[in-house]
């Protein structure tokens, strides 16, 4: 990857700003983020939201995963750990989901990697984790890829057998070339290889092996370009079907479950958009699952016939590139109101409680980002927003619960200074906002009141 040396002595003049200012600052080494994924979640057991931040690359170079710890007041630190295996190409991921997948009762993490093998992570419960040394992969013959490139994971109990089993969206279709298998075997690829959606298996529970392995289903849902999956029971009949968000002119799809997670496509070609994002919940109020779609574009919203039978409301919401739907009452009016996480912004849309949506009006200025969750990091019973970038760091917006967010909402911004060989990691409070960029004129300051 490539960088931009900084003078020394700039780095400490700025470290002596920050600490004469009373603001605290970290050195990391050997680090610059490439965010494509953030989960929220408790893994240390201390009650609030932590998060996993699930890294990659742009170029050659990979990255580790990292866990950021929330002090309870949504500060958060970083651990120093560094979640990734150059053996198996781990370290270029594109998708977290957190669940308990050993049944321990902590947060574990399943990661879907791009080009590489999926991976299991699990958590000692103090929101430590070690890798449980699969690499799940399904090599489809010899002239297949022996990689996949899983862009969206999402966990549920499929099967109803009382554990946690992952839905993996993977997209790309190859076309020639050549691949390294993990023996270390190039081979060339004559066959043009079609991306399909798996469906892994606990083996705990029915499968009577152990919690937090995972085994193939076997099964071949597509070909796709999955960019987005989202679990939830579409036709009314008590099992988790799947909503999938393709791009490259593809139709989304909804796969139906038969209860077993034996999944089958219900026909509904729904939008030929890219799309990115996909939430589910009941925006209309009639009892069953609707879908909010993000697009590179205008967003659409699906409503639910109630047995799964998807119709297009005719909305057209926004013009942006939608990275993150979250759908949740943020006016307290109860019903389903619509955050939606845009390329350099974040979007906030009211449900009138029909499903009819509108702009709130209220968008904030995001690092130029991938990911954005949503969640209440400050324990204050408002969702807060936690955003992070390809290259840029992560930022950190306090709802102040006057609207979504007001003016006067607290930002903690998480930001990397590359300097020679390491890292200068910078944790920034109420008074500041500091963007370091790896290009000329690389800092800029603004008040955030």
């Amino acid at each position: 990857m490539k960088s931009r040396r900084i003078p020394f002595a700039l780095v400490m003049s700025v470290a002596l700003l920050l600490a004469c200012s009373g603001i605290d600052f970290l050195v990391r080494g050997m680090w610059y983020p490439t965010s494509f994924a953030v989960t929220l979640g408790d893994v240390d057991g201390d009650g609030d939201f932590d998060a996993f931040v699930a890294n990659g690359h742009t170029d050659d170079t990979g990255e580790d995963n990292t866990i950021w710890l929330n002090d309870g007041t949504g500060h958060f630190a970083d651990t120093g750990q560094r979640l990734g295996d150059p053996c198996c190409n781990s370290n270029d991921s594109r998708a977290v989901s957190l669940g308990d997948l050993d049944s321990d009762g902590d947060l574990d993490a399943f990661v879907g990697n791009y080009n590489g093998y999926n991976a299991v992570w699990l958590n000692d419960g103090k929101g430590n984790f070690v890798s449980s040394g699969q690499t799940l992969i399904r090599e489809q013959g010899a002239n297949s890829w022996p990689a996949m490139n899983s862009i969206a994971v999402a966990l549920g109990d499929l099967d109803a057998d009382g554990d946690l089993d992952a839905f993996v969206g993977n997209c790309c279709r190859v076309t020639g070339g050549s691949a390294t298998d993990r023996q270390g075997v190039t081979r060339p690829l004559n066959l043009v290889v079609e991306p399909y959606d798996t469906v892994w298996l606990n083996d705990g529970g029915a499968q009577g092996g152990t919690l937090g392995d995972f085994g193939d289903s076997g099964q071949f849902l597509g070909p796709t370009e999955t960019q987005a999956v989202a679990l939830g029971d579409l036709d009314g009949d008590g099992d988790l079907d799947v909503f999938v968000g393709n791009n490259k002119d593809q139709a989304n799809r909804v796969w139906m479950n038969d209860g077993t997670a034996q999944f089958s496509d219900s026909g509904q070609e729904l939008g030929h958009t890219d799309s990115y994002a996909v939430a589910l919940g009941d925006v209309d109020g009639d009892g069953d699952l609707d879908a909010f779609v993000g697009n590179y574009g205008a967003n659409k919203v699906w409503l639910n016939d109630g047995d799964g039978t998807l119709t297009n409301s005719g909305q057209s919401l926004g013009s942006a590139a939608t990275e993150v739907v979250a759908l949740k009452d943020l006016d307290g009016d109860g019903d389903l109101d619509a955050f939606v996480g845009n390329s350099t912004s974040v979007e906030f849309w009211w449900n009138d409680g029909r499903g009819k949506f509108s702009d709130g009006g209220q968008h904030l200025e995001v690092l130029e980002n991938h990911v954005v969750a949503l969640g209440d990091v400050d324990g204050d019973g408002a969702p807060d927003v936690f955003a992070g970038s390809f290259d840029q760091g992560y930022q950190v917006w306090h709802n102040d619960g006057v609207g979504p967010f007001g003016q006067d909402s607290r930002r903690q911004t998480i930001l990397y200074w590359l300097v020679g060989g390491s890292v200068v990691a910078l944790g920034l409070g109420v008074l500041l906002l500091v963007v370091f960029r790896q290009r000329p004129h690389n800092q800029r300051m603004k008040p955030t009141r």
